[in-house]
C-alpha cells in the first residue's frame, strides 16, 4: 500500500499528498461501504441532503457527490496503478477543459484528482466536509478488497 496519494483539484490545480495515517480506520471502513453500495447502484447518503454515486473506468473509481435530487458538486476519480492512471487522466480531460493541470501527464498513481461542478456554489456548506471527503473516499478505495487493479 502507498504511503500517500496525490490529492489534485483539477479545477484550481491545488495539489497536495494526503499521507493514509490522515484517514481513520473506522472512517475508511464506513467509506468502502458506501463505495460498495454505490457500485451496486443503491441510494447512499452520505450526509443530510448528499448522497454517492459510483463506477468504476478501466478498474479505477469514479464516484460524484450529488446534492438535492440531482445537484453535482463533484467527481472524485481515483487512480490505483500506472495501467488506470493513463485511461482515467484521459477520462478526466473530456469533454472540457480543466485547466492547465490536465494539459500534462497524470501524477504517478496511486492519485485522486476531483472535478469540481458550478453547482457547488449553490451548496457553500459543502465545502466545509467535500474535501475531506474526497480524501476519505480515495484511500477507502485504494484499501477496497476485491478492487480491480
Amino acid at each position: 500500500m502507498a504511503a500517500y496519494i496525490t490529492h489534485i483539484t483539477l479545477d484550481t490545480g491545488h495539489s497536495r499528498r494526503s499521507p493514509a495515517h490522515e484517514v481513520d480506520a473506522a472512517v475508511a471502513t464506513l467509506v468502502r461501504q458506501q463505495l460498495d453500495e454505490a457500485l451496486a447502484g443503491m441510494h447512499v447518503e452520505i450526509r443530510p441532503g448528499y448522497r454517492l454515486m459510483a463506477n468504476t473506468a478501466a478498474g479505477a473509481l469514479l464516484a460524484t457527490v450529488i446534492a438535492g435530487a440531482d445537484a453535482p458538486l463533484c467527481t472524485i476519480a481515483v487512480a490505483r496503478n500506472s495501467r488506470q492512471s493513463k485511461a482515467l487522466w484521459d477520462i478526466l480531460k473530456q469533454p472540457v477543459d480543466i485547466g492547465a493541470l490536465a494539459k500534462g501527464d497524470a501524477p504517478p498513481a496511486p492519485w485522486c484528482a476531483v472535478r469540481l461542478y458550478p453547482a457547488l456554489s449553490d451548496h457553500l456548506d459543502a465545502l466545509a466536509w467535500i474535501g475531506d471527503f474526497e480524501r476519505c473516499a480515495a484511500w477507502g478505495w485504494l484499501q477496497r478488497r476485491g478492487a480491480d487493479g
